[in-house]
């Protein structure tokens, strides 16, 4: 992980504006920023210890376009079991030209998927189970729409089948940015550290898991097996994984270690664990950075909070011209 620590600001910033993934994400930003209100931005640091750790390392638009291809997968994958297998593939669960071709449609799809980001569930497994807990209740006619599969009665249905599903099968991830040579203490890894430890604890797992998340993912720590499952259980994990090869070492550059709220000015200290992040700093660098090329671009750094006031006032101006225009035809009926 690199260590800001050292750097002033001025220099976390001209590091940034030169780094292209950086640039990529503010080119994101730029184009979603005329559509998604600061506060729905400001969501993604609050989820970023909930959502499911495969997405944490995503643009808030990468995350969302994730969820749009397992929502289009789904759609069609259920409307081939259930209403015809032959026009299944022409049929769409988005605009054709995909959910930036369509303000509303992308709202629906992102707003979909930070609530899905709430309960750490893959967005895979939460479209088929809930789009299927719908279909079951025997009143759709068609596959529901994105805003339609996250409500008070899928969400309980989709996450009793996905604790049905970790009840059958320990499942971790082989991401290198969860891995030992890449920890940096960052919100997402800690929560990964932590679910890896709660799933073992409750399964009970064997050593021989216990020996595949420490010596051959490297995804926890041998110290902290040991002070949750006992010195005794780590030795049995380490011999039955004996002669296996782990994990080659990858090193991520540090621009691939960032989460997804990074550099969101509206995210930066919108949830507790921002306070303890060690790229609190870089972070609130960068979303400063983000507000002032979004005022230089758009000349503001809220688009839609002004386009809300123009529309507003707008509103207000053909009220007040609509009344003048009343007041002006009473006066000329009262005059005749």
């Amino acid at each position: 992980m690199q260590n800001t620590g050292a750097q002033t600001g001025h220099e976390i910033a001209h590091s940034l504006v030169t780094e292209t993934e950086f640039r990529k994400r503010v080119a994101e930003y730029m184009q979603i920023a005329r559509w998604v209100p600061r506060e729905q931005f400001a969501r993604e640091s609050a989820v970023i210890g909930t959502k499911w750790f495969s997405y944490s390392f995503m643009s808030p638009l990468e995350a969302t376009n994730a969820f749009a291809d397992a929502y289009q997968a789904s759609f069609r994958r259920k409307w081939r079991s259930t209403f015809d297998r032959d026009e299944s593939e022409k049929k769409r669960g988005m605009p054709v030209g995909g959910i930036l071709s369509n303000k509303r449609e992308f709202n629906t799809f992102w707003n979909a998927r930070l609530r899905i980001d709430e309960f750490g569930i893959p967005y895979d497994f939460f479209c088929n189970h809930a789009i299927q807990a719908c279909l079951d209740r025997g009143a759709w006619r068609r596959i529901p729409r994105p805003g339609q599969i996250v409500t008070e009665y899928t969400i309980p249905k989709v996450l009793d089948a996905w604790t049905e599903w970790l009840g059958a099968r320990f499942q971790f991830l082989e991401m290198p940015h969860y891995r030992i040579e890449n920890f940096g203490a960052l919100p997402a890894q800690l929560a990964y550290r932590e679910w890896l430890i709660s799933q073992i604890e409750l399964r009970r797992a064997t050593p021989r898991v216990i020996g595949t998340v420490c010596f051959l993912r490297r995804s926890l720590p041998v110290c902290d097996a040991i002070k949750h499952f006992g010195e005794e259980r780590v030795e049995k994990a380490q011999q039955d994984i004996q002669g296996e090869v782990p994990d080659p070492e990858d090193v991520l550059e540090p621009q691939q270690m960032r989460m997804t709220c990074f550099g969101i000015p509206s995210a930066f200290d919108a949830a507790p664990s921002c306070a303890t992040c060690p790229e609190r700093q870089s972070c609130r660098i960068a979303g400063i950075v983000v507000q002032g090329l979004l005022k230089k671009n758009l000349k503001t750094d809220d688009p839609v909070r002004d386009r809300k006031n123009t529309q507003n006032r707008e509103r207000q101006r053909r009220f007040r011209e609509r009344q003048r225009q009343e007041r002006a035809s009473a006066e000329t009926l009262h005059d005749i």
